[in-house]
């Protein structure tokens, strides 16, 4: 009878060491990996992955100046665009609730949509400056972190006129660097513009996705065929909207 009372004693408390063993090794995990986390240090930051891409974008549009290099010139800047940009994350917050709702094709023709919207609006646009300068401002963004880092950079036309240029971007590791999920451009900003313009094309088909991807696929069209490839930038911007959120 003593025995068989030790035994269960025993085996009690046993279990019970175990089990605080686990928790406390489970806690220790969990502190390691989160130290881990919090000290991760990207290779390059993003202030420096912009700088390099303005560098870039200048050469691509001193290599093709004129109206009939059109096609090479967008072709040179969505490859550009492909290493920097997360087309999926931007796509996700321009069809907001509809995303939800969306299948898998939907969601895919969105994207492909909205992939050419964005080089057109973006690389278009910035090409309308002509014989520009630019320069990353270190240190001036407002956010700082892994999530969401702030770059600002300033476009000097020409004719000596400054422009801001605030670029979001987020550290992936998937891609093993920073990805731009926003610009606002001289109070552009462009996330708030394409959300609106997606809203309004839901709104005037009552709803139907492909129906609301079909007129943003033919806006698209319709605003490349008709903009002045040396002067498009207020072509391309469909709606000025500003403001924060996106």
């Amino acid at each position: 009878m003593i025995g068989a009372l030790w035994k269960n004693t025993f085996l009690k408390s046993w279990n019970e060491m175990k089990l605080n063993m686990i928790r406390k090794w489970g806690v220790l995990a969990l502190t390691i990996i989160a130290t881990q986390v919090s000290a991760f240090t990207p290779d390059k930051s993003a202030e420096k992955t912009i700088e390099e891409s303005i560098i870039a974008i200048v050469a691509l549009i001193q290599q093709y100046p004129t109206d009939a290099d059109r096609g090479h010139y967008l072709a040179g800047m969505e490859t550009l665009m492909d290493q920097l940009v997360s087309y999926p994350v931007i796509a996700r917050r321009v069809m907001g609730d509809a995303f939800v709702t969306a299948d898998d094709q939907q969601k895919v023709k969105f994207l492909g949509a909205l992939k050419a919207s964005l080089i057109q609006t973006y690389a278009m646009g910035i090409r309308g400056f002509g014989g520009f300068d630019a320069k990353v401002l270190y240190g001036k963004g407002e956010q700082n972190t892994l999530k969401n880092t702030q770059v600002l950079a300033e476009i000097m036309s020409k004719e000596g006129i400054k422009y801001p240029m605030m670029q979001s971007l987020y550290y992936s590791r998937n891609a093993n660097g920073w990805l731009i999920q926003n610009i606002v451009f001289n109070g552009v900003n462009l996330g708030i513009t394409f959300q609106n313009q997606f809203k309004r094309n839901l709104d005037s088909v009552n709803g139907d996705i492909d129906q609301a991807i079909a007129i943003w696929a033919a806006s698209t069209e319709e605003a490349y065929t008709k903009a002045d490839f040396r002067n498009p930038s207020e072509d391309l911007l469909l709606e000025s909207a500003t403001g924060e959120g996106f």
